[in-house]
């Protein structure tokens, strides 16, 4: 009966597939892109490409691990490719992250197997409909805070500083150049080698990682203190992502029901539980065990 209904359960269906290389360790970074085209470009767009909102993804490049690629859906086409560099051998692209300025500008962060961090911005308009091969990127930011392979990086939401982590025990705050930002570089020996997954919380306040040791550590944004520690997998962790808080108007009956001599309103009880659901910052996280886990903190 089970398999019976499991077979007339709906299937998830293929929108986008795109051959990339996936001999690393390095997960993709997409970013919705802004619609700042007039009205011309986007006839012209529309004529070019399927429908559907369109968005950059990140992935290392398949001939040099230390380069990135970016793709455009729903074009489904490469637009560029960004090279480490020449000066130092940075190995692979260990993670990724792509980002605004203040100024709409696009930014691409990114760490990599030798410990380095680094920050390449697309100067001038954004126009994917032109010819993408010819951006230009300058790489504004170069750093080597980490002595191991850096594992994780991901930027403040308002992008004036992004968190690395390592397989080595520190974790370190960088700067954005060109955000206005008084950041400075800032580095934590938490004493606990290997943690990865790092994801900083959508209020800028709190960021978590994921540990080897099968803890996840929850630390502040503004003093990189350790605030939290959650114990429960039995196995490494390796994958941790926060709730974004969003507004919503759940709408129901108004059925009441009385209790004494007061009235209430069975969906504005329902209404009020869907509102703190929404409202609170789950963090999950995911460990070698096969288990999710999912927290609610602060």
């Amino acid at each position: 009966m089970r398999e019976q209904q499991q077979s007339q359960a709906t299937q998830p269906w293929l929108v986008h597939s795109l051959p990339v290389n996936a001999l690393n360790f390095c997960a993709f970074s997409l970013l919705f892109l802004d619609d700042q085209t007039s009205p011309d470009q986007q006839k012209a767009a529309s004529d070019a490409q399927p429908p559907g909102r369109a968005a950059l993804f990140a992935v290392p490049n398949a001939l040099d691990s230390g380069a990135i690629d970016l793709f455009h859906l729903p074009r489904e086409t490469r637009l560029c490719t960004i090279p480490a560099g020449t000066a130092a051998q940075t190995g692979m692209v260990m993670a990724v992250a792509l980002f605004y300025s203040s100024s709409r500008e696009l930014h691409v962060a990114a760490a990599y197997e030798d410990g380095q961090v680094m920050v390449f911005a697309r100067r001038g308009a954004q126009d994917v409909s032109g010819n993408a091969s010819f951006w230009k990127w300058e790489k504004v930011y170069v750093a080597r805070p980490h002595s191991q392979p850096a594992l994780s990086i991901d930027v403040f939401p308002a992008g004036g500083y992004f968190v690395s982590s390592s397989a080595d025990a520190l974790l370190v705050r960088h700067p954005v150049p060109g955000f206005g930002e008084t950041t400075t570089l800032k580095t934590v020996d938490t004493k606990h080698s290997g943690q990865q997954g790092l994801r900083i919380r959508s209020d800028g306040r709190v960021f978590a990682t994921a540990g080897w040791d099968s803890r996840i550590r929850v630390y502040s944004c503004k003093t990189m203190r350790e605030l939290a520690v959650l114990k429960w997998h039995k196995e490494g962790c390796y994958a941790v992502a926060f709730a974004d808080v969003v507004g919503s108007d759940v709408s129901g009956g108004t059925a009441t029901t009385t209790k004494g001599d007061g009235e209430f309103s069975l969906a504005t009880v329902q209404r009020q539980r869907n509102q703190k659901v929404q409202k609170t910052h789950w963090l999950a996280a995911g460990s070698k065990d096969g288990k999710i886990s999912l927290w609610d903190i602060y």
